[in-house]
């Protein structure tokens, strides 16, 4: 009885949500809170975050959870990701996107031995 009720609430629990770093270029290098990236390194770094976080995240979640509870995290990750939700959302982003490019960002990144 008492597994039982550990299985339904751990079934229950809310799924945390998947947070996904702030990778500079190719590298491993987290970007620090204030460093703006372009819109580019931004679609790099959610399609990177999808096969490097969320799809490991969705197979850990699996070995413990139904696959379909951890497969509607993933889908939320994807809508929310890369998605528009209307038209004018859409809209915002392009405005975003061409006020980000009318600035120039530059970063020196130096690895500390």
């Amino acid at each position: 009885m008492l597994s039982f009720v550990f299985t339904y609430l751990l079934f229950m629990a809310p799924l945390e949500a998947i947070e996904c770093p702030r990778w500079i270029g190719d590298s491993d290098v987290v970007a620090p809170p204030g460093v703006g990236l372009s819109l580019t390194q931004k679609k790099v770094n959610r399609l990177r975050c999808y096969w490097q976080v969320v799809k490991p995240a969705e197979w850990r979640c699996a070995r413990q959870r139904p696959l379909a509870q951890c497969q509607e995290r993933t889908n939320q990750w994807l809508t929310n990701s890369f998605q528009w939700v209307n038209l004018v959302q859409a809209c915002e982003d392009l405005r975003n996107e061409r006020n980000s490019n009318a600035r120039t960002l530059m970063i020196n990144i130096r690895e500390v031995r």
